[in-house]
């Protein structure tokens, strides 16, 4: 299961019992917001969503804590971080307890990496319960960190994306695209565009709603100029200079930053 494919089941409010999250750490984080956002009344969060960390957690305490029912809400969360180094007896132990008729429990198993030759995480990925979390979805993460003016993060990200072999001319084309959706939802913010018309007109995923409306109170008209020009310079200059590709781009998340 893609990770889009994994949005659109939740936004149906279709929820399976075992998500295995297996992939880049920053969009696996994202996987697992929108999963625990979708799935976790916030007025009960605090009764109905457990994190634990594989390397740290007592096997009885998470058993007990998966097989406990939620309290006045519809289902319980249990996050498992790092999951591959849970003992693989513990792990099927966990999935059969989540997996029992009548439980209310969602399982959020967390890994950059597992082997699925091994059991149950061959199990898992043959019930279809496997969100593969790629490079592809990093053009979202940049962004994410530009609008959030996170620079280091931001010059971090592009250095892998440009390892991994993305164009500097089609990053400055998503970058530019971003900007321009931010501008849209400053507009609907200052005309007092009702959020659902916001989300509509744009184009934006519900569950990401909420951050570009953040981000977009963050831009105001001196940075949205600043960053439409520094695109522009960005882009003629990888066209007609001869200066280091990677050069131009890291000069230019510094300027989107500031």
């Amino acid at each position: 299961m893609t990770y889009q494919q994994m949005l659109s089941l939740i936004r149906q409010r279709k929820f399976l019992p075992i998500y295995l999250l297996v992939g880049e750490g920053f969009q696996r984080q994202q996987a697992l917001s929108a999963l625990v956002t979708a799935i976790v009344d916030p007025a009960t969060k605090d009764f109905n969503l457990d994190v634990f960390h594989a390397d740290e957690v007592d096997p009885s305490t998470l058993l007990e804590t998966a097989s406990s029912f939620p309290l006045m809400a519809e289902r319980r969360v249990v996050v498992v971080k790092e999951c591959d180094r849970l003992p693989l007896k513990t792990l099927k132990e966990l999935v059969d307890t989540v997996t029992a008729a009548g439980l209310s429990t969602t399982l959020i198993l967390d890994a950059q990496k597992v082997d699925f030759r091994k059991e149950p995480l061959r199990q898992i990925r043959t019930k279809g319960w496997v969100v593969g979390i790629t490079k592809k979805n990093s053009i979202f993460e940049l962004t994410d960190a530009i609008g959030s003016r996170q620079k280091d993060m931001a010059l971090f990200i592009l250095d892998r994306m440009l390892e991994a072999g993305e164009s500097a001319t089609h990053i400055i084309f998503m970058i530019t695209r971003y900007l321009k959706t931010i501008i849209r939802v400053r507009k609907g913010l200052e005309d007092h565009v009702p959020r659902e018309q916001i989300r509509e007109r744009t184009g934006i995923h519900s569950y990401f709603l909420e951050r570009f409306l953040t981000q977009a109170r963050g831009f105001s008209d001196a940075r949205i100029k600043r960053g439409l020009k520094a695109l522009l310079q960005a882009d003629s200059n990888l066209k007609r200079s001869y200066q280091n590709p990677r050069f131009i781009m890291e000069l230019l998340v510094y300027h989107l930053c500031e």
